[in-house]
């Protein structure tokens, strides 16, 4: 045998060696503490009285569950709002913002008779609608064009932003 392959052998054992050693040590286990027993032998096992427990409450569906129809609740905009509104927030008097279970083409669908039906005009050029997002501009308000814009959160959820802007 050469040199190089007598130093492989020797190098290849001692890694071996080491294994073996660290395992013999590592496999010792440390004894266990005494313990108490877990039932005393002086006092007989008893049955517990019946504690009343508090009323169950439902859990919050999570974002995008299903819940049974509420009233609709009532809040302080001007601008129309679809009756499942979650996550309402309103920044001064030109922005509101808040999350629906309705998909982007039944908010837009919303905006659309709603607002028609307050005698606005969509301006169609600046319509946009994606998989994941819409923009839409009403003219016709007096405190400016109304601007929709809404995005897919997923599981259900769309979010909604609507501003008045000076276009």
């Amino acid at each position: 045998m050469n040199k190089r392959t007598t130093l492989s052998w020797m190098f290849v054992s001692a890694i071996i060696l080491l294994s073996l050693a660290c395992s013999v040590v590592g496999s010792t286990k440390p004894e266990a503490p005494e313990s108490a027993p877990l039932v005393s032998e002086e006092a007989p096992l008893q049955a517990e009285e019946p504690v009343d427990a508090a009323p169950v409450q439902p859990e919050e569906p999570l974002v995008g569950e299903a819940e049974a129809p509420a009233a609709p609740a009532t809040y302080d905009t001007n601008f129309p709002l679809p009756p499942d509104v979650q996550n309402f927030v309103k920044m001064g008097d030109k922005v509101v913002n808040y999350q629906t279970n309705l998909s982007l083409e039944q908010c837009m669908d919303f905006y659309r008779a709603e607002l028609k039906s307050r005698g606005l005009k969509e301006r169609d050029l600046l319509t946009v609608f994606n998989a994941t997002t819409f923009s839409m501009v009403f003219d016709g308000d007096p405190k400016g064009a109304i601007v929709i814009q809404g995005v897919d959160l997923g599981n259900g959820v769309s979010n909604v932003s609507i501003r008045y802007e000076d276009v």
